[in-house]
């Protein structure tokens, strides 16, 4: 296993021991599952080894002993331990080359091709028990499930490497897991307090700008004073972006704009030279940030035809190849930093499992200009569009092998398979429909990009492109018929149907789904407020998403899928025919038998279906080929009709809910001082230091702990991760909080706060002081603890400063003052809830006997007790356990934990 990735599967169920599919389970080469108390794995139980190797050259002929052609029959040999036991070692054959055509009338290869099937001498009582073992029924007291039936089966084994999350790949503390990963997370690039409190109060987020939109008009010189410029989009958009027409140069929105800055460089590009030398700086003071989001946007209210427009087509948003590949390089990323701030998603593409045939249908769309027509009809399709063909949800066992562990444990293999249930749809159908419904129904979407050709086709409401989309439609489905008719969904051998080989793989397009709010209940009835559509971009081999159409400080759930075309096949079994005795037997010694039909009324004889088998019209003309000499006594033919089939498969990458919010504050340094006078006062002088990275900041309440938690998990963070970027908001306030006596815990400051300072600027909310004094009146000879943090401009919290335990002394009218600092770690205690615990007397320790009996050998009893009392020892034994420690130990068999008992005996005298 490559440690990278984890490991999935997605197995057709059909391929699973016990599926529908009976002959699999009869025969061997199918899955089954083995759980044990921490895995759930799967195991290939295969067929004999050289069971798809063997072939065998038959003679064929029209009587018993006439010679004839020849055909290539591959056997199937199976493991009878393994298998059913009425199937024989020789399982049977298939002949691939006698295959011929199901029917020549639909586009995709499909054939069918002569199977026989050999039952076991020794486990077969005779025919009507061998007709029932193959269509099921009573035989006796016992009930067979039939080993036959002509139900369409499937072959799916879709292999998918899916990266580790950042978090996930964090917490394997040996550095199991690549740092090849996956993130959900956002970008908070610039505090723009007008425009955030105007996104705030908006009432829907299809109404905020687009970066995605703006810099697509950035990059194609987007005027919207130039006449031609605006016949490229339509009205409603147009008012959209210029904001009803108060802003109509949106092609450098994301250029440099350097009015607020006090002073320009002297340089001839500046820049140029600003974006090189201070990307910062150049971030902050764009077009889009210095006039378009804090002066056009917030002070002109959108019609309400442009809200109605805006609210309806931006609900799905479309991304075909070109805008892909706009989206790419060091160049998109920083365009997406002078937004705001948004939402952002990267996974690396999963390179597919290609089968040396490369990206082919993604090299077919794009070369036939199908890419505009493909997403808008997946969206359609995947979406809730009202289409005629609509994706089905297929139920597979989703097998997973991944790396799982903790900060403090090593990381472990782990296995599961689960039962999952996925959304697909036929690409043939799905092509077919686009051929056929050349009108798209949908308005409830919108292209990235300028009005051309291919995007006006995608969204043709008249019919006035049927011509272009028909010529699209037919390149995709040329090449699809010519992938299945080559040799990458290959069926030459029983391995290909009876294997475990993995099936062609290949991603063709991403989509990613909002939702706003946390999500409850059955996520098909949230309220999604977006969906975007992105064909893959193969020139990148990365996965880039931005949406700025967000809030700052609201909660939204993104729900990631990829959308993987997969080939495999279809297949079931027909035309049954059952052997039966005919009591005579060939100049070898092989049996006379008869074919019929099972299911027909009086069970008529049928022709042979395998051409393996001399036939006996010679001696029974009007029997023709339903008559046979074989090797076995128990036979049955059957058809094995297929065809290649593909699959566009929806598969769940990532679900998170997070909301945007700004960094923590610096910490500050505090000093603290005495005012030499009577009044009583103390005081601290308070300044920021510079940014570092450290761990979160300790908090103090229950709203902090949830500010912690939502921070850490939209940016990926563990417990005991650094806060890697700087508050993006100025300090605004500083809290001071004092308790009148030491405190035990943090925590104790809680509801301590005595003052806030802010430290804006007069008549200035933009900016703040760097440092603030305050002073406070204090009792004489009583100790005080205060602590200090600041908040920015958002009221995120900083880092606590150290504890500063304050006392006025009053010497005899003398006042003079004394500061101790404290570190966090030096107040907390740690407490004991049940400081004792009852349990049973289990044990009982006592001296043996020998060990306190009296020993009076040395005494003489014609004198006094008191002369005598050294004589007396106790114990009568030299090993005495007397002034001697012993370590009883107790171990739980429950737990596993240990108890260790010291235990010393004195010997006492009054």
């Amino acid at each position: 296993m490559s440690e990278e990735y984890r490991q999935i599967q997605i197995i057709d169920t059909d391929l699973f021991s016990g599926s529908i599919d009976a002959f699999r389970t009869a025969y061997g080469g199918y899955y089954q599952i083995i759980t044990d108390d921490e895995n759930s794995d799967i195991e290939f139980s295969a067929l004999n080894e050289t069971g798809w190797e063997t072939s065998t050259t038959i003679t064929l002929g029209s009587g018993p002993m006439a010679g004839g052609p020849t055909v290539t029959s591959e056997e199937i040999w199976i493991d009878p331990d393994a298998a059913s036991p009425y199937i024989d070692a020789r399982a049977g054959s298939i002949q691939f080359e006698n295959a011929v055509p199901i029917d020549t009338r639909v586009l995709t290869p499909n054939k069918k091709m002569p199977m026989r099937i050999y039952g076991d001498p020794d486990a077969v009582k005779n025919d009507l028990h061998w007709k029932t073992i193959l269509i099921g029924g009573d035989f006796g007291e016992t009930s067979y499930k039939a080993l036959y039936n002509d139900t369409v089966h499937s072959y799916f084994n879709v292999p998918y490497d899916l990266p580790y999350t950042v978090t996930g790949a964090l917490v394997l503390s040996d550095g199991g897991a690549s740092q090849v990963t996956m993130q959900m997370s956002y970008k908070y690039n610039n505090y723009l307090p007008l425009y955030q409190a105007y996104a705030s109060n908006i009432n829907s987020e299809l109404l905020l700008p687009n970066i995605d939109i703006i810099r697509d008009l950035t990059l194609n010189s987007r005027n919207f004073e130039d006449s031609e410029t605006r016949t490229l989009y339509e009205e409603k958009f147009i008012n959209f972006v210029t904001v009803e027409g108060t802003y109509n140069e949106c092609s450098d929105l994301l250029g440099y704009n350097p009015d607020k800055l006090p002073h320009r460089p002297f340089n001839t590009a500046p820049e140029l030279w600003i974006r090189s030398k201070y990307p910062d700086v150049y971030k902050n003071n764009t077009h889009l940030s210095i006039e378009y989001l804090t002066s056009s946007y917030i002070q002109t209210p959108l019609s309400a035809s442009t809200q109605i427009w805006a609210k309806s087509k931006l609900k799905n948003i479309l991304y075909d190849t070109n805008a892909m590949e706009q989206r790419v390089g060091e160049e998109y990323q920083n365009d997406t930093l002078r937004a705001p701030y948004g939402m952002c998603f990267e996974t690396p593409h999963y390179a597919g499992n290609l089968n040396d045939a490369g990206n082919w249908f993604l090299d077919s769309i794009k070369s036939h200009d199908f890419d505009s027509r493909f997403i808008k009809s997946l969206y359609e399709v995947f979406g809730d569009s009202d289409v005629p063909i609509k994706p089905r949800d297929k139920e597979y066992i989703r097998y997973a092998s991944f790396l799982d562990g903790t900060l403090d444990t090593p990381s472990t293999l782990r296995r599961t398979a689960n039962n999952t249930m996925y959304r697909e749809v036929d690409y043939m159908k799905f092509l077919s429909h686009c051929y056929n419904n050349y009108n798209s129904p949908s308005k409830e979407s919108f292209f990235i990009g300028a009005r051309n050709l291919n995007r006006a086709a995608a969204d043709d409401t008249t019919g006035i492109y049927r011509h272009v989309n028909t010529e699209m439609s037919v390149g995709a489905i040329s090449d699809a018929v010519k992938f299945m008719s080559g040799t990458y969904i290959p069926f030459t051998s029983v391995s290909h149907i009876f294997g475990e080989q993995a099936s062609y793989t290949e991603v063709l397009a991403y989509r990613i789904e909002k939702i706003g709010g946390p999500p409850t209940g059955d996520s098909k009835t949230q309220n999604v407020l977006q969906n975007f559509w992105m064909i893959k971009n193969d020139s990148s081999d990365k996965f880039n998403f931005t949406d700025t159409q967000v809030k700052y400080d609201q909660e939204y759930t993104y729900n990631v899928y990829v959308y993987v075309i997969a080939g495999g096949y279809r297949y079931r079994y027909t035309d049954l025919a059952v052997s039966r005795d005919l009591n005579c037997t060939g100049s070898d010694g092989n049996y006379g038998l008869e074919l019929y039909d099972p299911y027909a009324a009086g069970e008529p004889r049928t022709s042979q279906i395998f051409s393996a088998s001399s036939d006996l019209s010679d001696f029974n003309e009007d029997a023709g080929s339903a008559q046979i000499l074989s090797d076995y006594k128990y036979v049955a033919d059957v058809y094995l009709n297929y065809e290649p089939t593909l699959k566009i498969i929806e598969v769940p990458l990532i679900s998170k809910t997070l909301k945007i919010q700004d960094n923590p504050i610096n910490n500050i340094d505090v000093i603290p001082y005495q005012i030499m006078d009577t009044s009583q006062r103390i005081g601290f002088q308070m300044s920021f230091g510079s940014f570092l990275p450290q761990e979160f900041p300790v908090t103090l309440s229950t709203a902090g702990d949830e500010y912690k938690r939502s921070y850490q998990h939209a940016r990926d963070y563990i417990s005991n991760s650094k806060v890697l970027f700087e508050s993006v908001s100025l300090p605004r306030y500083i809290q001071i909080y004092r308790l009148p006596e030491r405190p035990t815990s943090i925590r104790d400051f809680d509801g301590a706060l005595i003052k806030t300072l802010d430290l804006a600027i007069k008549n200035d909310t933009q900016y703040s002081y760097n440092d603030m004094h305050f002073d406070d009146t204090i009792k004489t000879n009583q100790k005080y603890y205060y602590i200090m943090r600041a908040l920015n401009q958002q009221g995120n919290v900083g880092l606590l400063s150290e504890i500063y335990e304050a006392q006025l002394i009053n010497d005899g009218g003398y006042l003079y003052a004394m500061f101790n600092v404290l570190y966090h770690y030096e107040i907390e205690q740690e407490v004991f809830i049940n400081p004792t615990k009852s349990f049973k007397k289990i044990f009982q320790l006592q001296p043996n006997m020998s060990q306190i009996e009296l020993n009076t050998e040395n005494i003489d009893y014609n004198k006094s007790a008191a002369a005598q009392i050294e004589n007396l020892t106790i114990g009568g034994i030299e090993d005495s356990i007397w002034d001697k420690q012993f370590k009883i130990r107790l171990t739980s068999k429950k737990t596993g934990r240990k108890i260790d008992l010291n235990i010393t005996y004195n010997l006492n005298s009054d």
